[in-house]
């Protein structure tokens, strides 16, 4: 998840990711045993790690978590504001720099040393600004993806009900949908966002908006046989 704080001084505790990893262990006669642990990575850089794997912890970082992306995507305007006034300043910063130098070539007496000093300056206010333009681009997309998911989530949880729902995914992204929901997971659980894009999304959606307009029927496939 990226960072959608709008004031960072208030929220330290705020939760960028979680990741699962193992901790092995020796025991009294000396056998090793390997936990499923969790690892926390917050927004101020802190990690903790060794986290139990378990149903509570989850259920804490996904709530967290959940609450944090309803409010960027309650912000996202904000955003969207920040990328267009990042835009505007990458634009004029690399378009600008040239025509004043060009202009000032013409109206003053050393336009050597006006374009060299239109160029140092368009090349400092243009990389911040690419930055801004960059991250605050990455941000919207991601939230958009959010409020995507959230307005279609009730559609989105019935996809394993139909067979060709995945149709158009990578075959990458259609066993990992697949394995996910035999494994028992929730694909579209907010620790799991950066697995999928919004095309995926929309993707599943038209193909089962496409199931329920034709109704189509399937073949049964055989039993398969017992060894």
């Amino acid at each position: 998840m990226k960072d959608f704080r709008l004031d960072r001084k208030a929220e330290p505790k705020y939760i960028l990711d979680v990741k699962t990893g193992t901790e092995t262990t020796v025991t009294e006669d000396d056998s090793r045993e390997t936990t499923e642990t969790l690892r926390v990575v917050f927004a101020d850089g802190r990690v903790f790690n060794n986290l139990e794997y378990s149903e509570e912890n989850l259920k804490k970082i996904i709530e967290q978590q959940e609450k944090q992306a309803a409010a960027g995507v309650g912000n996202i305007s904000v955003f969207e504001k920040r990328k267009t006034k990042a835009g505007i300043m990458t634009a004029a910063s690399i378009v600008g720099g040239p025509v004043i130098g060009a202009v000032a070539a013409g109206l003053l007496p050393n336009p050597f040393t006006v374009a060299i000093g239109a160029g140092i300056l368009t090349v400092a206010t243009a990389i911040p600004a690419v930055c801004s333009l960059v991250k605050n681009a990455g941000k919207v997309s991601e939230l958009r993806k959010i409020k995507y998911r959230d307005d279609h989530r009730k559609e989105l949880a019935t996809f394993n009900q139909y067979e060709n729902s995945l149709v158009g995914l990578s075959s990458r992204k259609r066993r990992w949908f697949s394995e996910m929901t035999e494994e028992g997971n929730d694909p579209f659980c907010i620790t799991e966002i950066d697995e999928f894009s919004q095309s995926d999304l929309e993707q599943i959606i038209e193909n089962i908006d496409t199931e329920k307009t034709y109704k189509f029927t399937y073949s049964k496939r055989p039993a398969t046989a017992k060894k």
